[in-house]
């Protein structure tokens, strides 16, 4: 019967697999360079331009082992108008001076956990209260007592007698009553003393934390004026194998319906001669 194509292969003379990878390669290879090419628009605007340097043109020295890809971007530059970078320029160092700010606030922070030790509770709070109150109600009280005395001296009771011990006695009392009733109130009040020591030792170990956070906060955006943004054609190589493959199935329908052909003709001679 027939031979195979070509290289020893089948079905039309099918092309070398290496030498097809090799040409689609290439065709890859072109349509990326089209597409850097075409995708490359520089803008001019009165915030600023952005430009391209691209490769082999204009005296560009290319790198060593670097290809040589005639027009294709190898780089981007973005200038701004003067005014524009005296913005930039500015809001940079606004920040940086605003980092620096943060850092020193830095060193306040808090180097250990968190602890409800280092809040006064209990006894000691009540203590601080009554002593507080106290040194309050004493000038007071003290007043009373030397009118009493005052009043006494006045109708001439005489000190020690029975009068004058039964209004002491009476002034004691009073005295202290009111200082259980101190004690008593300072005990109550302990509690919303206790969570008003809390909260102020929670408001100044997050007050660095704050101006720290503050500081960020307050940091400008960096400033950066916007481009249209760059085109983005893509070129797409065709496929070497689909062509290959569509007219290797065009040879062989050809070849069928010339071999069918062929035994049809001989055939009808053949039914020809018999008659």
């Amino acid at each position: 019967m027939g031979g195979g194509g070509k290289n020893g292969g089948g079905g039309g003379g099918q092309q070398d697999p290496q030498l097809t990878a090799a040409q689609q390669s290439a065709l890859n290879k072109e349509a990326v360079v089209t597409s850097s090419r075409v995708n490359a628009v520089e803008q001019f605007a009165p915030w600023g331009s952005t430009t391209f340097t691209k490769r082999g043109v204009d005296g560009d020295v290319l790198r060593e082992g670097e290809e040589d890809i005639q027009g294709t971007p190898r780089s981007q530059t973005i200038n701004l108008a003067p005014a524009q970078q005296e913005l930039f320029d500015t809001n940079a160092r606004l920040t940086n001076e605003i980092a620096r700010s943060a850092e020193g606030l830095a060193g306040g922070l808090p180097n250990r956990a968190f602890s409800l030790a280092d809040v006064p509770t209990g006894l000691p709070v009540a203590e601080t209260l009554f002593q507080r109150r106290k040194a309050l109600l004493d000038p007071e009280l003290d007043e009373i007592d030397n009118r009493n005395l005052t009043t006494l001296t006045e109708r001439g009771i005489p000190v020690g007698s029975e009068v004058w011990n039964l209004e002491r006695d009476r002034f004691g009392r009073q005295r202290d009553e009111s200082l259980r009733q101190l004690a008593g109130d300072a005990v109550l009040g302990s509690a919303a003393e206790e969570d008003r020591q809390l909260q102020r030792k929670l408001t100044e170990r997050a007050t660095g934390i704050n101006e720290i956070a503050a500081a960020m906060q307050g940091s400008p955006a960096t400033i950066a004026p916007s481009f249209i943004p760059q085109p983005a054609y893509n070129a797409q190589a065709g496929s070497i194998v689909n062509a290959q493959n569509a007219n290797t199935a065009s040879q062989n329908a050809n070849r069928s319906s010339g071999g069918v052909g062929q035994a049809l003709g001989g055939a009808g001679a053949l039914v020809s001669a018999l008659k």
